[in-house]
């Protein structure tokens, strides 16, 4: 975090093996790689850049989701409920992924009158892919994962999503 302002600078996992582990659980999805609760108003969340997304040797094929929204529940003057401005971020940009990934995936939660509702991974979140290479980086015509443009994916350096004094070159 920038200690000159109040604003929470998005993480970045820059070159990162991110290693998938046995959870014990017989049903798929075993986890999710990530589970953002990014505000609405923050321009990045969680940003994967030229990264690793590989598996302990016990993980089996399509097993970890590559996200889902977390709506956390909060307080609100009207009651306790699923938070609306939490619309998360995930972004991967050149990441390789072994084969234990998959889709994204969604959440349920509370309304304001305790009704289940859910969320899901392109509407009620901020998801998107650039680039990746490997077996779970498969996009097909019925496996659609929203992916960047080639200028949208200009706009994405360490600099443009660090800013201020976190960056240097």
């Amino acid at each position: 975090m920038s200690t000159s302002s109040s604003v929470i600078e998005p993480p970045v996992f820059d070159s990162c093996d991110i290693v998938s582990k046995p959870r014990g659980k017989e049903t798929s999805p075993l986890g999710y790689v990530t589970a953002p609760s990014t505000d609405i108003d923050t321009t990045h969340g969680l940003v994967f850049y030229y990264s690793y997304l590989t598996k302990e040797s016990s993980v089996d094929a399509k097993t970890y989701g590559l996200g889902r929204p977390w709506h956390p529940t909060r307080t609100f003057s009207d009651g306790r409920y699923a938070d609306p401005d939490a619309k998360g971020y995930t972004l991967y940009f050149h990441c390789y992924m072994d084969n234990h990934v998959y889709f994204w995936g969604k959440m349920s939660g509370k309304d304001k009158n305790g009704n289940k509702i859910w969320f899901y991974p392109f509407k009620n979140a901020r998801f998107a892919e650039y680039k990746s290479t490997g077996p779970g980086a498969k996009v097909t015509s019925s496996y659609k994962r929203p992916q960047l443009s080639n200028s949208e994916a200009g706009k994405i350096t360490l600099k443009n999503i660090l800013g201020g004094n976190w960056y240097k070159e």
